[in-house]
């Protein structure tokens, strides 16, 4: 029997989206150890290493040996100092899996996780060896949700705060990231306007339930979503990005930028892309 309503583990099914930033595959020209972080959790599954113990992953904490067929999980916005070199065969998948819109399962999780086991590698190996785009695509989908669902199973219940404290807006939420306002434009009169609120009872109850107030939730959503936008394409101009998320220009977007992430676009770019 299970422990959970049927009818809930479907709409929660119902709810997760899983979004693939970037995936490469291959041979890494080089990564030299230095600290780096960026805002996508990352999948790292080795295929092969011939040097051994000279290609590792570590923070300030942890020291780990990539080895092959493990599955290394780096959550977001996390530092941490990667050396590879041109030797290891590698498989990177760098995503975020949402159980409500816009909230990260992960988002509370600050460690570097190991996990052993052959299916890793059975699973990078065929995701890596296809040849047919949408095969591949899917094998790699069903890899992150094996690779999130035995994460899920080793997080602690203040790891998982972060998901069930936002359960009572699940309105808001989905009005954020139904497309009917770029995310820039959107207030906390818009939020509160979702189930007819007045602006200070919203952001009252907000705050108390959640631990941070409805305004400073949307300016870290906008900051971490123009992280991944400028993350994820090179090719996609800053004014694109700027256009894109809603600001009226792009000397507004480099000034939002400046503010909230001390880098303008092109820095922040620049900066972190290598990652």
């Amino acid at each position: 029997m299970l422990a959970v309503n049927r009818y809930n583990v479907a709409r929660c099914m119902d709810q997760y989206r899983l979004h693939v930033r970037r995936f490469a595959h291959g041979c890494w020209p080089e990564a030299d150890g230095q600290t780096e972080a960026i805002p996508f959790n990352r999948c790292f599954i080795p295929l092969s290493n011939p040097s051994g113990a000279e290609c590792y992953l570590e923070d300030d904490n942890t020291h780990f040996t990539l080895t092959p067929g493990h599955a290394y999980f780096i959550p977001l916005n996390y530092p941490v100092r990667l050396r590879l070199d041109e030797n290891l065969v590698f498989i990177s998948a760098q995503f975020s899996l949402e159980v409500h819109a816009g909230i990260d399962v992960f988002s509370a999780v600050k460690n570097i996780y190991e996990l052993p086991g052959e299916h890793w590698m059975k699973f990078g190996k065929s995701a890596y060896d296809c040849k047919n785009v949408h095969l591949s695509a899917a094998m790699l989908y069903a890899l992150l949700f094996e690779f999130s669902s035995a994460l899920m199973q080793r997080m602690t219940e203040q790891e998982w705060n972060p998901v069930s404290k936002f359960s009572s807006f699940l309105p808001e939420l989905n009005f954020i990231h139904s497309g009917k306002k770029k995310l820039a434009r959107i207030t906390v009169e818009d939020l509160a306007a979702v189930r007819t609120f007045s602006r200070e009872y919203f952001t009252r109850t907000f705050t108390r339930m959640t631990g941070i107030t409805p305004k400073k939730f949307l300016t870290d959503l906008l900051i971490t979503e123009t992280k991944m936008l400028l993350l994820e394409n090179e090719e996609r101009s800053i004014k694109e990005i700027a256009e894109k998320l809603g600001f009226s220009s792009e000397f507004y977007f480099s000034k939002f930028c400046s503010k909230h992430m001390k880098l303008s676009p092109k820095q922040y770019r620049e900066t972190h892309f290598r990652a």
